[in-house]
């Protein structure tokens, strides 16, 4: 994981660093997920790599963490949105 942070922080201007600031407690499983979503993985891929048997899962998770950074006061906020469409 460590060169896929290396290479989203590099590309996009420290997102990673920025959200670790902004949500403090996401947890590895949807850190692993944002950077996931970020590099355009599909969800069958992301599916496996985190583990999931099924993709209603996925998609849970995927919501949840949206919201989750819909709740943040960010300059950065809209960027998240917009990187893990």
């Amino acid at each position: 994981m460590g060169s896929l942070v290396r290479d989203i922080n590099r590309q996009f201007n420290n997102v990673l660093v920025h959200l670790e600031d902004d949500i403090p407690n996401i947890g590895a499983d949807n850190f692993r997920l944002f950077c996931y979503l970020t590099v355009g993985f599909d969800n069958d891929l992301i599916a496996r790599l985190l583990g999931l048997r099924e993709k209603s899962i996925l998609y849970s998770r995927k919501n949840r963490l949206k919201f989750r950074i819909r709740r943040v006061c960010s300059p950065y906020k809209e960027y998240y949105l917009i990187l893990i469409k």
